[in-house]
């Protein structure tokens, strides 16, 4: 059974985006500690086939090793992350209501404040 809906996902979508849906999948579930049978279970496909989206994968990002794989996923998180938190600082105050300031579209990947009010 099926239990993967990627529109739960979002997020890794947008900081993923050069990944196709399936190989999203695979890479979000292996990143998260599945293990390979897990996964092609949960994902109803091969394990071959989850080894080939995690070979893609690889290839992808130029990266060497699983272990490289998922401080890749790690360090985009947590970039993303912090960039988020970021968004609510302003002149060092903290600001809990989203309506104190107002997000303009992302200019180069970041987001920039219209107006304080």
């Amino acid at each position: 059974m099926n239990m993967f809906d990627l529109n739960k996902f979002s997020l890794y979508n947008e900081i993923f985006n050069e990944l196709t849906p399936a190989q999203l999948k695979v890479f979000v579930l292996y990143s998260n500690a599945h293990k390979i049978d897990q996964i092609a279970l949960e994902l109803d496909i091969s394990a071959n086939t989850v080894c080939e989206y995690l070979k893609r994968i690889k290839e992808k990002y130029q990266v060497n090793s699983m272990v490289e794989l998922k401080l890749l996923f790690n360090n985009r998180i947590q970039s993303y992350l912090l960039h988020f938190v970021s968004v609510f600082i302003v002149n060092g105050r903290f600001y809990k209501d989203k309506k104190v300031c107002s997000l303009s579209p992302k200019i180069e990947g970041l987001h920039t404040f219209d107006s304080l009010s």
